[in-house]
């Protein structure tokens, strides 16, 4: 009976759709460009909305005042539409310019 089950574990495992690696590979980086973002203030509002609503942490999310650009990378387990992203950039009082994923 136990290597009924064993086996049985091992071929369930083996027809697992996702894998450990492939939710490594899955990780993409999202860049964001906004209008409008100047000062220290500017970049909190942003990151709160963002940490709000999706639970994104400092870690994920980079905020580059100069260039105006947000650089996110989500993770495996956390999916980020464009639809929001726009939503949270206007929410938070900006103009998004552009998304590109990669």
């Amino acid at each position: 009976m136990k290597k009924f089950i064993y086996v049985t574990l091992i071929f369930l495992t083996l027809l697992s759709p996702v894998s450990p690696l492939s939710a490594q590979e899955k990780t993409e980086t999202i860049k964001v460009e906004v209008s409008g973002m100047v000062c220290d203030f500017c970049a909190q509002s942003i990151f709160k909305v963002f940490h709000k609503e999706t639970g994104l942490t400092e870690d994920q999310i980079d905020i580059n005042l100069d260039t105006q650009l947000i650089t996110i990378t989500p993770g495996a387990d956390l999916d980020i539409t464009d639809k929001q992203i726009s939503d949270f950039i206007y929410y938070a009082g900006y103009d998004l310019k552009n998304i590109t994923r990669e």
